[in-house]
């Protein structure tokens, strides 16, 4: 027995597109689809981060963090991939097809896989990045992953450094980056912290990046959220069975050679 869809999962998407999902506008209901990031891997509430189509009707997604453009895809080219996503074109083809659909009811960007081996996602991760996962079941060992959004403003080819892009501030210089350790930061407790359970970690990195002082941030919480800082004149600890943090460092210094101390 059927009748009228009343719902259906593909209508509610959290951080993940699967192919026949649809990134836009029912323009009969309102209803608009977007990912979006969870606050951190331990809780997946809905995070700082949400991609969606371009409200303004260019043939391209955008991706908002805390409301604001963080980055775009650019538009879609004849080739069939995205202007600033090129991992993406290797799927096109005989892969994949990526589609705009316009019509009286709906406006949305989708993509398809054309063989009922292939298993495909895209997945926004906590700290906005976008990948794609390509697996052939016909075999053990086909299985891809690209990141096909990074939107960092230095090379982190080969780099630990945390991709996130931060607005110009007077006390950055361009050089700086924050990497993960496991290690502890002594000479001063934390000056600050938020418990705020609704803070992922790259809320706290861009406050962190924000406060000229500020050398060193980590989550507050169990759970990943919320965030505490430290300042200059802290030295940092390696340590295998610390948590994590996350340290200022600079490209072709001796601070970020060394890891065990910043002096600025």
């Amino acid at each position: 027995m059927t009748g009228p869809v009343l719902w259906q999962s593909f209508d509610y998407p959290h951080n993940t597109l699967l192919p026949g999902m649809k990134l836009g506008m029912n323009l009969r209901t309102g209803q608009n689809w977007t990912l979006s990031s969870w606050i951190s891997e331990k809780l997946p509430s809905p995070g700082p981060f949400q991609l969606g189509l371009d409200p303004s009707g260019t043939s391209q997604l955008l991706l908002w963090r805390r409301g604001e453009v963080y980055w775009s895809s650019g538009v879609l080219q004849k080739n069939g991939s995205f202007k600033s996503a090129p991992l993406l074109t290797w799927m096109t083809g005989d892969i994949a097809e990526f589609k705009f659909v316009t019509n009286g009811e709906e406006r949305y960007f989708t993509y398809l896989i054309k063989y009922k081996s292939v298993f495909s996602s895209l997945d926004l991760d906590t700290l906005g990045q976008l990948t794609l996962v390509v697996e052939d079941r016909r075999g053990p060992n086909n299985r891809w992953t690209y990141d096909t959004a990074s939107p960092c403003n230095y090379d982190a080819k080969n780099s630990t450094a945390i991709c996130l892009t931060e607005k110009p501030v007077p006390c950055r210089k361009g050089s700086e980056f924050f990497e993960r350790k496991r290690g502890y930061m002594v000479g001063y407790e934390y000056y600050y912290y938020d418990s705020d359970i609704n803070l992922s970690l790259s809320d706290c990195h861009r406050q962190c990046w924000k406060n000229c002082s500020c050398v060193a941030y980590q989550s507050f919480t169990s759970n990943d959220t919320g965030c505490q800082f430290w300042r200059k004149g802290s030295e940092f600890t390696p340590s295998d069975n610390s948590e994590f943090l996350y340290l200022l460092l600079n490209h072709g210094s001796s601070e970020g050679k060394k890891d065990h101390k910043l002096n600025f």
